[in-house]
């Protein structure tokens, strides 16, 4: 999944950080993906976050960042 995409349907939930929005689509992964894609998908997520942030860990560190 594309960050783009993930920040999108945060704020169409009405969330208002990337850690929120990540979480959503990690939990709601098994009706947004294919069963064999989930684990390429959130990777995907994952190092985009890390490249765009500057972050070789995704944790709480994304809690406070704003979308």
């Amino acid at each position: 999944m594309k960050l783009e995409e993930c920040i999108k349907i945060g704020k169409d939930c009405g969330l208002t950080t990337l850690g929120e929005a990540y979480d959503n689509i990690n939990h709601s992964a098994m009706s947004l993906f294919i069963w064999g894609e989930i684990l390429r998908e959130m990777a995907e997520l994952r190092n985009e976050i890390g490249a765009k942030y500057n972050l070789k860990v995704i944790d709480t560190n994304i809690d406070k960042i704003f979308i």
